[in-house]
C-alpha cells in the first residue's frame, strides 16, 4: 500500500511539471491546462486561450502567448508578448514582443527587435534588427526613414 502511495503522489508531483501536447480554450480561464502549463504541440483557441510558453500549432480566434512561441500561428489575432521564433499570419493583428520569422497580418506590430519580414497594410517595428517591411504603411524606428509607403528596412 505504501509503494502505491508513494507511486501515485510520485505521478502528481511530476505532472505539476510535465509539458502538455494539445490545448483548447473557450476563454481563458475556461481552457483545458492552465496558462502555466507550457504546451508543446497543437493549441485550439475556440474564442480565446492563454499560454506563458509554447512550442507548435497554433490555431483559432485569439491566441495569447505571454513569453516564448516557437512555430506557426493562425489566428484572427496573435497577441505574443514575449519572444517569437517562426510564422504568425493573422486576420487582424499580428503582436509580438521580439520576432525572428515572418509575419503576415493586416497589422503587424513588433515591440522590441524584428529579424526577418513583416507583411500587411499596417507595418510597426519600434525596436531594432534586421527587417524587411512590405505594405502600404511602414512604420520603423531604425528604418531608412521611420515611415515610409509600400517598403521599409532596417539593417
Amino acid at each position: 500500500m505504501k509503494k502505491l502511495i508513494f507511486l501515485c503522489v510520485l505521478f502528481l508531483f511530476t505532472s505539476l511539471f510535465a509539458e502538455e501536447v494539445f490545448q483548447v480554450g473557450v476563454i481563458n480561464p475556461l481552457q483545458l491546462h492552465p496558462e502555466s502549463t507550457p504546451i508543446k504541440g497543437f493549441k485550439l483557441n475556440l474564442v480565446h486561450s492563454s499560454t506563458n510558453d509554447f512550442t507548435g500549432v497554433d490555431i483559432g480566434f485569439l491566441s495569447q502567448v505571454n513569453d516564448n512561441f516557437t512555430g506557426i500561428q493562425y489566428n484572427m489575432v496573435n497577441y505574443n508578448m514575449g519572444n517569437s521564433l517562426g510564422i504568425q499570419f493573422g486576420d487582424l493583428l499580428s503582436a509580438s514582443g521580439s520576432m525572428t520569422g515572418l509575419q503576415f497580418s493586416t497589422v503587424n506590430y513588433v515591440r522590441d527587435d524584428m529579424v526577418g519580414l513583416q507583411f500587411g497594410f499596417l507595418n510597426i517595428i519600434t525596436g531594432g534588427g534586421q527587417n524587411l517591411q512590405l505594405g502600404f504603411i511602414n512604420y520603423n524606428e531604425n528604418g531608412f526613414l521611420k515611415i515610409f509607403p509600400f517598403f521599409n528596412f532596417s539593417l
